[in-house]
């Protein structure tokens, strides 16, 4: 295999990463990486194997919370989020979050979409900055909205989420955890709000989760938001940098716009990665794996491999009909840990490319429209930039 010029934590960032994942789906099913310390996992059929394992777990076992995290706000909330769970509780209590968010109408959720995006575009033409800005704010104040806050109120969440995220990178640091814990209070304050009031849907999913687990009820909420702040908005992103590629295919109604995001999330995902902790001893891929060995999940490579999909390195918006004959990219995750919103996420996707897409293109007329990728090991979320003189 032809050694690339960056290391697999890297790759999420790189202009082209995908030829490497590539020549990584065709060498070993579970390769060991020792700059990362990881198995690495990019065959579709071994990350879904892997996924579905009863062995492998979201944290390493003995550590549920990151140890820089103890001791902080942010840390509790951490320690409360049933995406960093495992076990029979975790899964009785996403079936509840997934039954209630089944309940958004989409009619509700697509009518706050273009709200949003009308108020932030207003009659004048934005430049790439307030774009860049609308794309990672869009998501949180509109599930903000519909947690039951006021439009302030989720103005004021889609604010403080972006320094809530800064506590969950391994390399955060001092200020970075301060400024997380600042804004987990205000979030916790303002989720406390919606809970207070019954005819909130905040209200109805913790009086689902039961008197009980009302701490963990009002965590997740604070979760919704975190994960609709990068992975949704890295996906509108993405779904931008495809229609600026391939302008005839871009979608002209709210269908087609469906089906682009979709094929964007298998062909270049938000989320290129994730891993997995043993247990205990395991066999995986023919393979026998002690127990505290890390894996990471390639999804990104899983997504363009052609065991599983044809012409997988085409982008087929309209023509690939893979999802309704019970196939699915693996970018939301699979098994015990499936994303609950990957319905809402790729409709608020779909509902800004819309709006967004043509003031985009309309910025990029006479000048160079570029993106670059913000520092992260795992995700690819592009910040959008014009050439001197264009703004």
């Amino acid at each position: 295999m032809t050694k690339p010029l960056f290391t697999i934590l890297q790759a999420a960032v790189q202009p082209d990463p995908y030829p490497y994942y590539s020549e990584l789906r065709q060498g070993p099913l579970l390769p060991f990486d020792t700059g990362s310390g990881c198995y690495l996992a990019s065959r579709a059929d071994v990350v879904t194997e892997v996924l579905q394992h009863p062995a492998a777990r979201v944290r390493p076992v003995g550590q549920p919370v990151p140890a820089a995290l103890h001791g902080h706000r942010c840390g509790e909330v951490f320690a409360a989020l049933l995406r960093m769970t495992d076990g029979p509780r975790q899964q009785q209590l996403k079936a509840i979050l997934q039954r209630q968010l089944a309940t958004i109408a989409p009619a509700q959720l697509t009518g706050l979409c273009q709200a949003v995006l009308h108020e932030a575009m207003g009659a004048m033409l934005p430049d790439a900055t307030q774009i860049n800005q609308l794309i990672y704010q869009l998501p949180v104040r509109v599930m903000a909205q519909l947690l039951g806050m006021q439009p302030a109120a989720a103005h004021l969440a889609a604010t403080a989420i972006a320094d809530f995220v800064r506590c969950l990178p391994a390399q955060a640091d001092a200020a970075d955890i301060s400024a997380a814990d600042a804004a987990a209070l205000k979030l916790q304050e303002l989720i406390q709000n919606c809970l207070q009031d019954a005819g909130s849907w905040s209200a109805a999913l913790s009086d689902e989760f039961g008197t009980a687990a009302v701490q963990i009820a009002a965590a997740n909420l604070l979760g919704l938001l975190s994960q609709s702040y990068e992975a949704t908005a890295g996906l509108i992103a993405n779904s931008l940098i495809g229609c600026y590629r391939q302008p005839e295919l871009a979608p002209k109604d709210q269908l087609q716009a469906l089906s682009f995001v979709r094929e964007v999330s298998r062909f270049d995902p938000p989320v290129q990665n994730t891993r997995r902790f043993l247990a205990q001893d395991a066999v995986i891929a023919g393979e026998h794996l002690p127990a505290g060995s890390t894996i990471l999940l390639l999804l990104a490579a899983a997504g363009r491999d052609p065991l599983l999909w044809s012409a997988p390195e085409q982008f087929r918006p309209y023509d690939r009909f893979c999802f309704s004959e019970g196939k699915t990219d693996l970018s939301f995750s699979l098994g015990a840990h499936q994303c609950p919103g990957r319905q809402l996420a790729e409709q608020i996707a779909a509902t800004a490319l819309l709006v967004v897409w043509p003031q985009l293109r309309a910025l990029s007329q006479g000048a160079e429209l570029r993106w670059i990728y913000q520092p992260s090991m795992n995700g690819r979320l592009a910040q959008f930039q014009l050439s001197k003189g264009a703004q």
